[in-house]
């Protein structure tokens, strides 16, 4: 669950009762009515990126991929989730089947944690670089490469051990 930053203090109690109901769901596995009291809270005007990267998780994770984009291209700028929100996109456009866009966003993500643990400027350059070439070398490949391609992506961002 996440907490709502002072900047949010304003939002009525009505939207913290949501979020409070949708984390319960989300972890009882009831995500169904996660998704749905998510919804409800952006509905509401609940604007936070907690929420936006919960619903858009749990909808690409539970079969609806294409709902997931709008909410997750929202955080692709942040410093915070965007890796996660990459990742996210990632899978969406995975299990619709646009392996080119996929491709792009689970290398993107790749990027993004990796850079994000580099400890200094060059090597945060040199990660630009080599991603920049990897970015480069998908282009042009047809689509069942890209699959493949994909396949192993998802495996490397995926499971307890991910980052090793």
């Amino acid at each position: 669950m996440f907490s709502i930053p002072p900047t949010h203090a304003k939002e009525s109690s009505s939207i913290d009762t949501i979020l409070s109901n949708a984390s319960t769901y989300e972890e009882n596995k009831q995500y169904a009515q996660a998704i749905s009291a998510y919804q409800e809270a952006d509905r509401a005007g609940m604007r936070h990126p907690s929420l936006k990267m919960n619903l858009g998780g749990l909808i690409v994770m539970h079969g609806q991929a294409k709902d997931a984009i709008p909410f997750l291209n929202e955080l692709t700028n942040n410093s915070q989730l965007s890796a996660g929100a990459l990742h996210g996109l990632g899978l969406a456009y995975y299990k619709l089947k646009q392996h080119k866009e996929a491709s792009s966003f689970l290398l993107r993500s790749l990027q993004a944690v990796d850079t994000g643990l580099a400890s200094t400027a060059a090597e945060e350059s040199t990660l630009s670089g080599v991603y920049g070439s990897l970015l480069a070398a998908l282009d042009g490949r047809a689509g069942d490469s890209l699959s493949l391609i994909n396949d192993r992506f998802i495996g490397l961002l995926s499971g307890k051990d991910w980052k090793q």
